[in-house]
């Protein structure tokens, strides 16, 4: 069969190769084309107007926030009974950190734009280094000596932050004097 067809094509090839397609053809193949383009692009709507669809899919969401959820507050009451074990570090931050707060707050309100910068770019090297004691906290439990560290780092940056709106202080009160003058 392969033969006579191969015949045949080879027979006529110069009329075949001079034959064009009628207008309506291209036209229909345009048309059909159109239509699956459509097609492909519906079926996700018309998934979610069934309704079991639509159940299925928000008690999956539920499902997965309630395990967020869930997983939040185990991670949050096992890091309230981890912490519960350093209450000289508890009593540092609950001490320290309003203190450097308020600070912050003030050397932002008084201080110049790019000091403020700098220095809130050093208090957050600083509280890098405190998140890393905190995980070599946890990973090497009841050291001590890591927790004096992390007091101390709370101490660091409260004296950053006081040394240096001393600093702009003298400067202001200078700058006062000199123009009372």
């Amino acid at each position: 069969m392969e033969d006579k067809l191969k015949k045949m094509v080879q027979l006529h090839q110069q009329e075949i190769d001079t034959l064009q397609a009628p207008e309506f053809l291209w036209e229909r193949i345009a048309a059909d084309l159109d239509k699956q383009q459509n097609k492909a692009a519906t079926p996700i709507r018309r998934l979610w107007t069934k309704p079991m669809l639509r159940a299925a899919a928000v008690a999956l969401l539920m499902i997965v926030a309630t395990l967020l959820i869930r997983q939040q507050w185990e991670n949050t009451a096992s890091q309230q009974a981890f912490w519960s074990r350093y209450p000289e570090l508890q009593e540092a931050e609950a001490r320290f950190r309003p203190m450097i707060i308020a600070k912050v707050r003030r050397l932002e309100q008084i201080g110049d734009k790019a000091l403020t910068d700098a220095l809130l770019q050093d208090l957050a090297l600083l509280e890098q280094d405190y998140e890393t004691l905190a995980k070599d906290l946890r990973d090497n439990a009841d050291n001590r000596q890591i927790v004096k560290a992390m007091v101390e780092n709370y101490r660091s940056r409260l004296q950053l932050l006081e040394r240096i709106l001393q600093e702009i202080e003298k400067k202001q009160n200078h700058e006062k004097a000199d123009v009372q003058l």
